[in-house]
């Protein structure tokens, strides 16, 4: 319901708010506020006393919030005329916020030797540009999707899953070939995650896999993997064909299995229990992820790995490439502040101090600083997975631009896949779900945005 609730109030902002420009009439307040994901409170707090103590005429008012609930709670603030300063959001808002957020373009020209954009990952700038070639976000960090895969509950079935006799790259040590690697195909994962499913005396005790049908998150990954797309060339929902029809099939034999098609139940259904998902142990893989949590599974003691996607249906292309950036209000009574905040948070200092903590770089002097091992191997695999040029080509796919991605993927799609996936006398049929998702959402294009 939140998913659903943040994006009906960010499509009626889009109808509602008229811009204004905030630097007329100079800063009015010293407050920086600004939305936080309270799962990374120390590490936002470190940065917020760093920041405080280089600019004390600052105040700086975090209002930690459940990462979920950051946009919900952004979008209501911004609705009823109590913007954050800082308004947090990336390359999939640059259309959703484009009547909120402040053209950066001549901050960023004034700034530029202190910015060091050359020193950020290929690439990344170009999409902090709204469709007017605005620039309204600076980027801290970007998700790519990969597989995790938690290796002590592989190495507890190694024998069971050596005789899958899956496939491994050439140069896989011995102990590692048990390990998903870029060799699998979607049936591989299928094989391994049911060998990884376990009961005990009729009941599930792990599952191969997570799920996940409440965002796009998964999905539109196997959607684009199986060769379709949410959306055509001129911005309308084409989801009721045969690709779609594929990708919602996988998502839905995972929870219930597949015996034709030869692929088990290696996931929850609606009414079972997660086990806590990933980060509680018991669950094996996770087809999508995200970045941020890199950190989470460390703290949490879990000895995990993580490869690029499986090949699915048609190409192994289609992982999620989404950027996370600040911009600044139009509304806010402290521009000045909240532009030296966006400079710091998103600093070569910050930076390296969300990498210390387990985190992505996205600046390349960051990158460079790392010591050989695990984590710069993992840090490695996510650069070389965006690069277009590099060994896995087209692998990372942005997110549609349009300003009504979000709603369409986050309360149309989400609605009909749930009742695709009902245990009950609700589901519909998976044609149907994919009918009702292209009728659906273009119905809501045609309504609320021409």
């Amino acid at each position: 319901m939140k998913k659903v609730l943040v994006f009906l109030l960010l499509a009626a902002l889009l109808i509602t708010l008229v811009a204004c420009d905030p630097t007329k009439g100079g800063d009015t307040s010293n407050d920086i506020v600004v939305l936080l994901d309270n799962k990374d409170m120390d590490l936002y707090q470190r940065t917020i006393d760093a920041f405080s103590e280089k600019f004390p005429q600052y105040n700086v008012k975090p209002i930690w919030t459940a990462g979920d609930d950051i946009q919900t709670n952004q979008a209501t603030k911004i609705g009823n005329g109590t913007a954050p300063d800082v308004i947090v959001g990336g390359d999939m808002y640059t259309e959703i916020y484009r009547k909120n957020l402040m053209d950066l373009t001549e901050l960023i020209e004034r700034d530029k030797d202190e910015l060091k954009l050359d020193d950020y990952v290929g690439g990344v700038m170009d999409n902090m540009k709204n469709s007017k070639g605005q620039v309204v976000f600076l980027p801290r960090s970007y998700n790519c999707s990969f597989l995790y895969f938690n290796k002590t509950l592989f190495d507890a079935q190694k024998t069971n899953l050596l005789a899958l006799n899956l496939p491994y790259e050439a140069d896989t040590p011995e102990s590692e070939r048990h390990y998903p690697n870029p060799a699998w195909t979607l049936n591989d994962f299928f094989k391994a995650a049911g060998a990884l499913t376990l009961k005990e005396n009729g009941s599930y005790i792990q599952w191969g896999s997570d799920t996940l049908t409440t965002w796009w998150g998964e999905w539109l990954i196997h959607v684009r993997q199986s060769g379709g797309d949410l959306f055509d060339a001129d911005g309308n929902v084409t989801f009721d064909n045969q690709s779609c029809y594929d990708a919602m099939q996988i998502m839905y034999d995972k929870s219930y299995g597949n015996e034709a098609l030869g692929r088990p139940k290696i996931t929850v259904a609606p009414g079972e229990t997660d086990f806590a998902g990933f980060q509680g142990g018991r669950v094996a893989m996770v087809y999508g992820g995200h970045t941020n949590n890199w950190a989470r599974y460390d703290a949490v003691g879990i000895d995990w790995g993580m490869t690029v996607l499986p090949t699915g249906l048609v190409t192994r292309n289609g992982a999620e490439y989404a950027i996370e950036g600040y911009g600044i209000s139009q509304t806010s009574k402290n521009v000045s502040g909240a532009w030296e905040f966006i400079k710091f948070i998103t600093s070569e200092q910050a930076i390296d101090q969300l990498v210390s903590d387990g985190g992505l770089p996205i600046r390349m002097s960051s990158y460079n600083k790392m010591s050989d091992g695990v984590k710069k191997d993992r840090c490695t695999l996510a650069i070389e997975a965006i690069n277009p040029n590099g060994k896995f080509g087209a692998y990372a796919c942005t997110l549609p631009r349009y300003e009504y991605f979000v709603e369409i993927a986050n309360t149309v799609a989400t609605a009909e896949i749930g009742l695709m996936m009902a245990p009950d006398s609700s589901r519909i049929s998976i044609k149907e779900c994919c009918k009702n998702i292209q009728v659906k959402g273009n119905n809501l294009i045609e309504i609320n945005y021409r």
